[in-house]
């Protein structure tokens, strides 16, 4: 078991948008989970989960919703956070940019700052910017992470919600090493 943790905020509004969801898909969700996370931080006090009690809500989220749903889901959560949670002072130093394409870019490169903020113990994640185009890798991350297919519509649906913050369009790439497969990239690509 990793010393890893997430703070308890992204379990928790993902958990009260579990409600939300229709045709008993929250409840699949819940029955699919193995750990007590849901108790855990609906009762409250807990800063940090452990990253495999997330790692396990966010691949029931994926398997329940699909890929698309889930990462429709995770943008959903994640703009509630840079709305009124925890990321909010990210999204209002991205605003402070020209224009809304500088403002989206500007919060997609402070996304290392989100994770870091977001994790402990987790590893980091790399930035490479190429003017019209970021790429987000893996970088340290733990393989868990890296392997996890929900935490990948996590980190989509992160990176569609910064952009939608600002209504610009954009195409989110995956690619996994094919040398390395615990080394994976998000590409953006404004459009």
């Amino acid at each position: 078991m990793s010393q890893g943790a997430v703070r308890a905020h992204f379990a928790r509004v993902a958990i009260r948008r579990l409600r939300a969801l229709p045709d008993g898909k929250g409840s699949e969700i819940r029955e699919r989970m193995t750990t007590d996370i849901a108790d855990r931080v609906r009762r409250g006090g807990d800063e940090w989960v452990p990253v495999e009690e997330m790692i396990e809500l966010c691949d029931a989220i994926a398997e329940s919703l699909g890929e698309a749903g889930s990462r429709e889901f995770w943008t959903e959560v994640i703009r509630d956070t840079y709305d009124n949670g925890l990321l909010r002072p990210l999204a209002a130093q991205a605003r402070e940019s020209q224009g809304s394409d500088a403002a989206a870019l500007q919060l997609l490169r402070l996304a290392p700052h989100a994770w870091a903020l977001a994790t402990r113990e987790c590893g980091l994640i790399e930035l490479a910017d190429d003017g019209g185009r970021l790429r987000l890798s893996s970088g340290t991350l733990l393989p868990a992470l890296v392997r996890s297919r929900g935490i990948q519509a996590l980190f989509i649906g992160a990176c569609q919600s910064m952009l939608d913050q600002f209504r610009v369009r954009a195409a989110i790439g995956v690619t996994v090493d094919p040398d390395d497969p615990e080394r994976i990239t998000y590409t953006i690509q404004r459009s």
